[in-house]
């Protein structure tokens, strides 16, 4: 499970909204022609880590966190943790493999998203709209789903330990064999939800 709060796009890092990486600082927003300015002020390269980390398409990356949506972007590996995403729009977008880890998305539209093995480990997801979403293996551990909208949802080996699900619309979603261990369902709505093979040790609210 990655704790390291970092997004990696092209070799560059973002901690806290300011990027790191070979070059120096750069703030969201700082243009790449002042980018190299600054870099060839200290001497250091703005090339790109010999060996990147595959990620998201650095424009559409961008163009999430400067106008909060990306609607059916291609948004594969994406490594974007710990920060405010509230309210963005990325329905329809392809989020395979993401890594949101902590990253706050209350309010967020995420319908029909392909969250194939996303790592949502402790994110904020309260109210957020994932109906319809693919969310097969992907670690929802502590994460926060009260009031979301999951309905219809694939969750099939999904590990949602310790997840808050307290209010949330769990209409048809399939949970099969996954991990819920000791998530709270308390006034969830899971009527057609699949529980087949689910671990349901220290589940509370279930009915």
């Amino acid at each position: 499970m990655l704790k390291q709060k970092t997004f990696s796009a092209m070799g560059i890092l973002l901690i806290s909204g300011t990027f790191f990486g070979c070059s120096p600082t750069l703030n969201i927003g700082q243009s790449p022609e002042s980018m190299a300015t600054t870099s060839a002020q200290n001497n250091i390269p703005s090339s790109p880590s010999e060996n990147p980390t595959i990620t998201s398409n650095d424009n559409l990356v961008s163009q999430l966190l400067n106008t909060r949506k990306c609607v059916g972007c291609n948004l594969q590996g994406l490594k974007l943790e710990n920060i405010d995403l509230r309210n963005v729009n990325l329905e329809n977008a392809n989020l395979t493999g993401a890594k949101l880890e902590k990253t706050d998305l209350t309010g967020a539209n995420l319908r029909n998203v392909i969250l194939i093995q996303g790592d949502l480990d402790e994110a904020n997801l309260t109210e957020a709209d994932l109906s319809n979403a693919d969310l097969t293996r992907a670690d929802l551990e502590n994460t926060n789903l009260m009031n979301a909208n999951l309905s219809n949802a694939n969750l099939t080996r999904a590990d949602l330990a310790d997840a808050i699900l307290t209010n949330a619309n769990l209409q048809n979603t399939n949970f099969t064999e996954a991990d819920l261990e000791d998530a709270i369902f308390t006034g969830a709505n899971t009527r057609g939800a699949n529980f087949s093979g689910a671990d349901l040790e220290g589940v509370i609210g279930l009915q």
